[in-house]
């Protein structure tokens, strides 16, 4: 069926998209994967290279959310060191918990698919100590925001 838009009629198939709207985009994303084969060639594993990227993300996840942690926090922390603002620091290490946890279980043989039991799951450990804590960690939300 025919959508209507601001302009009239369309039909019903996409329209093609023109190769040179994307080909910017498409080149750059190239580049950044040949960058990025490039350098897994110098990394003594796949873990090695994950362990700051998912660090930095975690604390740029956590901080939309109001931490005030730093990667020095997080790297301080982890080599068990005492670190100024341990409950912003314990809200990234949970995200950390939450995305082995999940990893793990993709990846084992008899782990949780991806599924809601396995979301809610993560969902319990993001809020384990946390702000939240009480309300409602590991369950759906039964209001709408």
């Amino acid at each position: 069926m025919p959508r209507l838009t601001g302009t009239g009629l369309l039909s019903p198939e996409a329209p093609p998209i023109a190769s040179d709207s994307y080909a910017a985009a498409n080149r750059a994303a190239e580049l950044a994967l040949a960058r990025l084969n490039g350098v897994a060639g110098l990394v003594p594993s796949e873990n090695w290279l994950i362990y700051g990227s998912i660090r930095k993300e975690a604390l740029l996840t956590s901080q939309i959310e109001g931490t005030q942690a730093t990667l020095d926090d997080l790297f301080e922390n982890e080599a068990g060191m005492e670190v100024d603002n341990p409950a912003d620091v314990e809200e990234v290490s949970n995200y950390l918990r939450a995305f082995h946890f999940v990893r793990d279980n993709l990846q084992a043989e008899n782990g949780l698919p991806i599924s809601m039991r396995l979301l809610c799951e993560a969902h319990r450990m993001l809020l384990d100590g946390a702000r939240g804590a009480g309300k409602q960690p590991g369950e759906l939300r039964r209001s709408q925001n």
